[in-house]
């Protein structure tokens, strides 16, 4: 009877032992059986049928934090907005820790103008 408690106990040693010495990676992959992007927490990989859907929210407004947990703005939060409602339209928007900004809306386009060229003819 004591034999098999110490071999119960060397066999749970070792169990635990080979876990505790197994690499451990707290990224995730989604769509392959292939190792995570080293710089990715979450990599989504897609053999050209499937694309990412995105929690989608009515927002009354681009100051409305009432749509998330506890009514507080989490800055890097991404959603697709369905409604048209004050000063938002459907579309993506992410959280900047204030407000929500428009995917899109603060790009900087140069206008386009032509100047004269003078030809020299000598």
């Amino acid at each position: 009877m004591k034999n098999k408690k110490i071999n119960f106990g060397i066999v749970c040693l070792f169990i635990t032992s080979l876990f505790f010495s197994l690499p451990l990676k707290a990224q995730v992959i989604i769509g392959a059986n292939d190792l995570p992007n080293p710089s990715a927490a979450l990599d989504i990989r897609s053999n050209n049928h499937y694309g990412l859907l995105l929690p989608n929210l009515n927002l009354a407004s681009t100051t409305d934090a009432t749509v998330l947990a506890g009514g507080v703005h989490v800055p890097g939060m991404l959603v697709y907005n369905t409604a048209t409602a004050g000063d938002v339209r459907p579309g993506v928007y992410y959280d900047d820790g204030n407000r929500w900004v428009r995917v899109g809306e603060r790009w900087f386009y140069m206008p386009s103008f032509n100047l004269p060229v003078l030809l020299l003819q000598g």
